[in-house]
C-alpha cells in the first residue's frame, strides 16, 4: 500500500494547502471554490472508491463518504454560480429569478 498512500498523499497535500489559505480568507468557502479545491477531493473520492474495491471496503467506503460531502458541498457552489453568471448576461430572464439563483448561490458558500 506504500504507492496507493503517496497517491493519497499527493491529493491530500494539494488540499491541505488550500485549506491553509483559505483559513485566511474573508470567506474560505467561496475562496475554496474559486481556487480548484473542488478537483483534489473528486480525485480522493475517486481513489477511495477504487481502494474500497480492492482492499478494505469499510474503511475506503467512509473515506469516499467523506470527501463526496466535501466535493458535494463545493459542487453546490458551482452549480448556482454557473447559473447566476449565466443568467446575469441575458436580459431575457426576469429580475425575479436572478436574484433567487444569486441568493441561492450565496447561501451556499455561507453555509
Amino acid at each position: 500500500m506504500k504507492k496507493g498512500a503517496a497517491r493519497f498523499d499527493h491529493y491530500l497535500n494539494q488540499f491541505a494547502e488550500l485549506l491553509t489559505l483559505s483559513s485566511k480568507q474573508k470567506n474560505p468557502a467561496l475562496w475554496l471554490y474559486q481556487h480548484g479545491a473542488r478537483t483534489p477531493l473528486f480525485m480522493l473520492e475517486g481513489l477511495a472508491r477504487v481502494y474500497a474495491g480492492l482492499h478494505n471496503k469499510k474503511k475506503f467506503g467512509k473515506l469516499k463518504d467523506q470527501f463526496k460531502v466535501l466535493e458535494d458541498a463545493i459542487g453546490a457552489i458551482d452549480y448556482y454560480d454557473a447559473f447566476a453568471k449565466e443568467f446575469a448576461r441575458d436580459k431575457k430572464i426576469p429580475t425575479t429569478i436572478k436574484s433567487y439563483i444569486l441568493a441561492q448561490s450565496r447561501e451556499k458558500y455561507r453555509a
